[in-house]
């Protein structure tokens, strides 16, 4: 998000200068919003809307002018795919959120350092005590202010999904004591 923009920008310049062999992708609302922005400060792409897909097709190695939703720069100048509903997956098909820190790392002052449950919990809102959840993705309406990466439709997790992916948290983070419900549709639709 655009809060965490400068930051993401200060660890990939200070990752770049150790390896010109990394690949930076930047997603979520503020590259779908300002994808020239993250490429001029330099990402090697930016991806506008749900990222699942082009990240796959971008990692296939299919040609970069084919993938909906990239944007990347191409002869020192900004060429930006708009998204397409083909990027649209349903929701149920996608894997939890990862908690696995064996392979997550964290900008300290200059250096970078592995992550691990203490530090993320010591570096977190609410000390990690409460999960993130998102059951939909979009929004039905049509606000000229919105950022919403989805904006015009409405997608949401089967409830059993939703049980499911709590049930598991429960297993392998036992110390949540609670849920922050992410959405910003929750309560559209009778289930």
């Amino acid at each position: 998000m655009t809060g965490h923009f400068l930051q993401s920008i200060d660890l990939m310049r200070k990752l770049k200068k150790n390896s010109k062999k990394i690949k930076f992708i930047f997603g979520g609302v503020h590259p779908t919003i300002l994808p020239e922005e993250c490429l001029t400060a330099g990402a090697d792409y930016a991806v506008m809307g749900d990222g699942e897909i082009p990240l796959r097709r971008l990692l296939a190695e299919e040609p970069v002018y084919k993938i909906a939703g990239l944007c990347y720069v191409d002869n020192g100048k900004p060429v930006v795919n708009p998204a397409d509903h083909e990027n649209l997956i349903p929701l149920d098909k996608l894997p939890f959120p990862d908690y696995d820190f064996s392979d997550s790392y964290f900008l300290d002052k200059a250096s970078v350092k592995q992550l691990d449950i203490k530090t993320y919990r010591d570096r977190t809102t609410w000390a990690g005590e409460y999960y993130y959840l998102t059951t939909t993705r979009g929004c039905p309406y049509h606000c000229a202010y919105c950022c919403n990466v989805n904006r015009h439709s409405l997608r949401r997790n089967t409830v059993d999904r939703v049980i499911e992916e709590l049930n598991e948290v429960k297993e392998n983070m036992p110390f949540i004591c609670g849920i922050n419900i992410q959405d910003d549709s929750f309560f559209m639709g009778s289930d």
